[in-house]
Order: structure tokens, then sequence, then C-alpha cells
């Protein structure tokens, strides 16, 4: 096993940059929750959160997807929190202790992974350095001015 986290980094930076998290977190969300149904329950994360979180979760994944992973992983880790802080504690038990209804504990843990490994990827990004030989090429296509 590699030492300093690397495997870590193999496994995680590829998953991230590919914008799969946050698009299964969405879909646990919309199948564990199931918001759109007339009897959803008013123990459930508050709908308007709930959808402010699953369309910048959306957002964040198509940022990923489109060449800029590092934004859409900050993105999702600030709507992950966001989500956490307003819905994840009393909100996920409640329903769970009342009525046995999982969905909530669900979305929640799964909210706990998504933003843990969106977070860990936008904080060991160097995103204001440039990509070694990058400036080469940028002068190479004439983009940079040079001598």
């Amino acid at each position: 096993m590699a030492a300093n986290g690397d495997t870590f980094s193999t496994v995680a930076r590829p998953l991230v940059e590919s914008g799969a998290p946050p698009y299964l977190l969405t879909a646990l969300s919309l199948l564990a929750l199931r918001p759109f149904s007339p009897a959803y329950p008013t123990t459930f994360p508050r709908r308007p959160i709930l959808y402010t979180s699953i369309a910048f979760w959306t957002f964040g994944g198509i940022m990923a997807t489109t060449g800029y992973p590092v934004d859409g992983a900050m993105t999702v880790t600030s709507w992950c929190v966001l989500y956490q802080a307003v819905n994840g504690g009393r909100r996920a038990l409640t329903p769970l202790l009342k009525g046995g209804r999982v969905g909530p504990v669900v979305v929640a843990v799964g909210n706990l992974g998504v933003g843990a490994v969106e977070g860990w990827y936008w904080w060991n990004t160097r995103r204001w350095e440039e990509e070694k030989g990058e400036e080469e090429g940028k002068r190479a296509r004439g983009v940079l001015g040079g001598w």
C-alpha cells in the first residue's frame, strides 16, 4: 500500500474529476426521499433546501465533467456542508426514530461521504500553480508573448 495518502489519491482523484459523486448523491436523494411525492413527510428535510442542494450538487458535477473539477468540488463541498448543517441532525434522525424510515439517514451519510471526498480533492489540489510544461505549451500556441 502506498504511503502518504497516495492510494486515496489514485482512487478519489479520478472519481471526483469524473463528476460521479455529486450525480450519485443527487440520484440517492431523489430515490431515498422521493421529494416530489404528495405524501412527503414533514419530518423529512425541507423541500426548498433539498431542491436547492440537489441543483447545486448537479451543477458541481457538471462543472467537474466540463473541465473545472476544482470549482465543482468546492461547490459540492459547500452545499454538502450547508445541507448537513440544516438537515443533518434532527431531520435525519427523527424519521428513523419515529417511523423507521432510513431515507434521510442514508442521504445524510452519503452527503458526509461525498462532502469529505470532494473537500479532500479541493483541499489537496493546487489550482494557483500552472501545470508543468503548460507555459511552454501556451507559448508554442502563441497565447503568451515571448522573446
